[in-house]
């Protein structure tokens, strides 16, 4: 089986409450066929830093009905460092969503490109502040 490409989306609320409205796009993208989650996690830092992380398993299911329907199995390919590389991150008081995204448009390409015999020789993800910062620079010169 032909993998996508996996990216880590981390999303920080600015509660200890995971907001619904994320759930909702997760949902259209997941039932597109365009993403997978392959893993996820909760890291929260309360007002004092203590910072905690749960998988999403062990959250409480009223706490994350809304990512029921998007999250179906779960890998366990989120590591400890990257855990603690995330909760450096975290502001008190909030909490971040931590996913790990399967790009499953992308494997179709590349069980093309193999097939084809071609090899990924590099690929860079563009962040869109650094896109729009790069177009507004444009459009002023």
């Amino acid at each position: 089986m032909s993998r996508g490409p996996m990216e880590f989306v981390v999303v920080e609320f600015p509660s200890q409450t995971i907001d619904e409205r994320f759930a909702l796009r997760l949902r259209d993208i997941v039932a597109a066929g365009l993403v997978r989650m392959v893993d996820v996690m909760v890291v929260a830092r309360d007002e004092r830093g203590t910072v905690t992380a749960q998988e999403f398993a062990d959250l409480d299911p009223a706490r994350t009905r809304a990512y029921a329907e998007v999250v179906h199995s779960i890998e366990g390919l989120i590591s400890d460092e990257d855990v603690a590389e995330v909760a450096e991150q975290v502001r008190p008081g909030t909490c971040a969503l931590v996913v790990l995204l399967e790009h499953l448009w992308l494997a179709g390409i590349a069980a093309a490109m193999a097939d084809a015999g071609g090899r990924m020789v590099f690929t860079e993800r563009i962040p869109a502040p650094v896109v729009e910062r790069v177009l507004d620079e444009r459009a002023a010169s």
